[in-house]
C-alpha cells in the first residue's frame, strides 16, 4: 500500500490493531507509524484482568488423553465457575462435543442427583425451546444446563442454545474450536479441553495455531460484569511450557508473503503497478519474477492466463491446472475432476473418520473413481459437488464442508470459461457454462429443467412433462438479442471487432431483475449471463 501510494502522490494511513508485540517497533516503520502514534502494551493490560491456568496431561494417545480430561475439565467449572457463571468449554471434533456433553452431565447427576447443577431456569421454561430443537442428544443435555455447538449443527439449534445461554438459562456451553472466530459467545470461564487437532492432509495430530488460543482466550471478558475472567487449557504435558511462553509473553509478527508472493506479484503486473524489472525490485526490495513475460530485458507484461487470474482472484497454480489439462475433447466428467483439483479446495478438511464416508459417497456418485485417495481433499470436494448435483442427501458433518465448496466454485469456472474461450473450443467453453448452471441449480445437465422451480422434484417434472406446462415455462426470463458489428462487415478470422448488442427483457409489471431461483445455492445469486460468439467448428 505504501508502494502504490509513493507511486500516486497520495498520501494513506494506516490504522492496525493487533495482539501485544515483541517485535512493535519494527512494525511500525513498515506500515510508517512514528513513534508518537505507536502504542504496544504487554500482554497482562486488559480490560478485565485474566487469570490463566495450564495443566498438562502425560498422555500420548490423542482419544486416551481427552478423555482423561473431561473429569478436569467438569471440576474446573465446579471451582473456577461458582455462583452460576457462565462457561464456554472448547473442543477439538463433533465427536468430543457428544461424548463431552454427556461425562458433564453424568457428573453432575452425581454430584446433585435432585437437580440439574448447570440448569439456570426452570425446567418447564425450557420445554418450549427444546421441543423446537432437532437433535435428540441436544434435547436431553438442555435439560441438564449443558449445550453445545459445532459445524454439524443446524441454524435453528445453534439459534435455540445461544439465546437460552446469553439469557442466562443454560451455565455451560461446550463448542468446537473452529466455531471460535465467529461466536458471539463470552463468558467468565473459558476452557480449551485439549490443545490438538486431526489434520487430513498431514494424517496426524496439529498443534491449534496460537492465534486461534488467543481468540478463545478473548472469549473469557465480559466488561462490567466480571472483575476477572479465568482462563483454564488442558493440553498435552510436553506443550505446557511451550504455551506458558506465548500466552504470557507478546510474540513476534513475521511475514508470510513469500507463500502468496506469486498472486500478488502476478496482480500488480496485471494492475500496472509493476512495469519493468526495477519497480519489481521497488515493490519486493528483491527479484522473483513468475507468470511474466519480458519484452526488451527491461519491461514486463502479463499472460493472457494471468491476466485472468488476477481478474477472477485465484491462484495462479489453479490457472495454470486448468491450461495444462483442458483440451477439446474433454468431456463433464474430465471437467469436474480439473475443477475439484483447484488450489482453492487445498484447505477443505479432512476429520478423523472421513476417509470411509468420503469413499463410500464417492462410489455412489455418476462419475467415481477406481481407487480414490480419499484423505484427499480435492477428492472430497468431487462427491461433494457430485453428490449436490444428484440432490443426495448427506451427513451434517458434511453440510458447512459442501457449502465451502460450491461458494468456491463459482470463480474458477468462470475463469475456466476464459481459459477455454482463449483456446477459441467452444462445444467445451457451453460445458462449462453448463457446470456453471449445474452448480447454482444443484442438478445434473441432463436433468428435466423443471427442477429448477421449486418445490419439484424427478417425478414431479415427469409428470409434468406429460402434461400442459406452459404455465411453469413462463416463470423463465424472456430475452431478446439483437447485434450489429460496428465500423465494418469484413470479419476475418484473428481481426479485432466492435459488437453493439442489445438485449431487451419483458420485465412483467416488475421493476427489478432480481435474484436467481436457487434454493439449493447456499446464498442469494444475483442474476447475470455469459455471450458467447463462436462457430460449430
Amino acid at each position: 500500500m505504501r508502494y502504490i501510494s509513493s507511486q500516486g502522490g497520495n498520501k494513506i494511513r494506516i490504522v492496525a490493531l493487533s495482539t501485544s508485540l515483541a517485535n512493535a517497533k519494527d512494525l511500525g516503520e513498515w506500515i510508517g507509524a512514528s513513534s508518537h502514534s505507536l502504542f504496544n502494551f504487554p500482554p497482562g493490560v486488559r480490560l478485565v484482568p485474566l487469570e490463566i491456568h495450564i495443566q498438562g496431561v502425560d498422555i500420548s494417545s490423542f482419544e486416551a488423553r481427552m478423555q482423561a480430561m473431561t473429569k478436569p475439565t467438569y471440576t474446573a467449572i465446579v471451582q473456577h465457575a461458582k455462583n452460576k457463571k457462565p462457561a464456554i468449554v472448547f473442543f477439538p471434533t463433533r465427536t468430543h462435543a457428544h461424548l463431552t456433553d454427556v461425562d458433564l452431565m453424568a457428573y453432575s447427576h452425581i454430584d446433585n442427583p435432585q437437580s440439574p447443577d448447570f440448569l439456570l431456569g426452570k425446567l418447564e421454561e425450557l420445554e418450549d425451546f427444546v421441543k423446537e430443537l432437532r437433535e435428540e442428544t441436544l434435547k436431553e443435555t438442555l435439560r441438564h444446563g449443558i449445550g453445545y455447538f459445532h459445524e454439524g449443527l443446524c441454524s435453528l439449534d445453534k439459534e435455540i442454545v445461544t439465546h437460552l445461554f446469553e439469557a442466562g438459562r443454560i451455565q455451560v456451553c461446550v463448542m468446537s474450536s473452529s466455531l471460535c472466530w465467529g461466536t458471539p459467545l463470552t463468558a467468565h470461564l473459558v476452557v480449551v479441553m485439549g490443545t490438538q487437532y486431526y489434520d487430513g492432509r498431514e494424517n496426524t495430530h496439529s498443534d491449534y495455531a496460537i492465534s486461534d488460543l488467543l481468540q478463545i482466550m478473548g472469549r473469557a471478558s465480559r466488561p462490567l460484569l466480571d472483575n476477572v475472567g479465568k482462563y483454564v487449557i488442558f493440553c498435552h504435558a510436553p506443550r505446557k511450557d511451550y504455551y506458558k511462553k506465548f500466552l504470557y509473553e507478546a510474540f513476534p509478527v513475521e511475514s508470510h508473503l513469500q507463500h502468496f508472493l506469486h498472486d500478488n506479484f502476478n496482480a500488480e503486473v496485471v494492475d500496472g503497478v509493476i512495469e519493468n524489472k526495477q519497480d519489481a525490485v521497488d515493490y519486493l526490495t528483491w527479484t522473483l519474477i513468475k507468470c511474466i513475460e519480458i519484452e526488451d530485458e527491461m519491461d514486463l507484461s502479463a499472460f493472457n492466463l494471468h491476466m485472468i487470474s488476477s481478474y477472477y482472484y485465484i491462484s495462479y497454480t489453479t490457472i495454470e491446472r486448468f491450461s495444462s489439462l483442458l483440451s477439446s475433447k474433454t468431456k463433464m466428467k474430465g471437467l469436474l475432476e480439473i475443477l475439484t483439483s483447484a488450489s482453492e479446495y487445498d484447505m477443505i478438511p479432512i476429520k478423523l473418520g472421513e476417509e470411509d464416508i468420503v469413499r463410500r459417497l464417492i462410489n455412489h456418485q455418476r462419475f467415481s473413481f477406481e481407487d480414490p485417495h480419499c484423505i484427499d481433499p480435492h477428492v472430497k470436494a468431487n462427491s461433494l459437488l457430485q453428490a449436490h448435483f444428484s440432490r443426495q442427501s448427506i451427513t451434517t458433518n458434511f453440510e458447512m464442508d459442501q457449502r465451502e465448496v460450491l461458494l468456491s466454485a463459482t470463480r474458477p469456472l468462470q475463469a475456466m470459461v476464459d481459459v477455454i474461450s482463449s483456446n477459441e473450443w467452444l462445444n467445451l467453453a457451453l460445458l462449462a457454462m453448463e457446470a456453471s448452471h449445474m452448480v447454482t441449480q444443484g442438478m445434473w445437465e441432463r436433468d428435466s429443467m423443471l427442477l429448477q422451480l421449486p418445490h419439484f422434484t424427478k417425478e414431479l417434472a415427469k409428470n409434468c412433462q406429460e402434461k400442459n406446462i406452459e404455465p411453469f415455462c413462463n416463470r423463465f426470463p424472456n430475452i431478446d438479442l439483437t447485434y450489429e458489428v460496428v465500423g465494418s462487415e469484413d470479419v476475418t478470422p484473428g481481426k479485432e471487432v466492435t459488437m453493439q448488442v442489445m438485449l431487451e427483457r419483458d420485465m412483467e409489471r416488475r421493476t427489478e431483475v432480481g435474484v436467481v431461483n436457487a434454493l439449493r445455492f447456499p446464498r442469494p445469486k444475483k442474476k447475470g449471463g455469459g455471450w458467447l460468439w463462436g462457430t460449430p467448428r
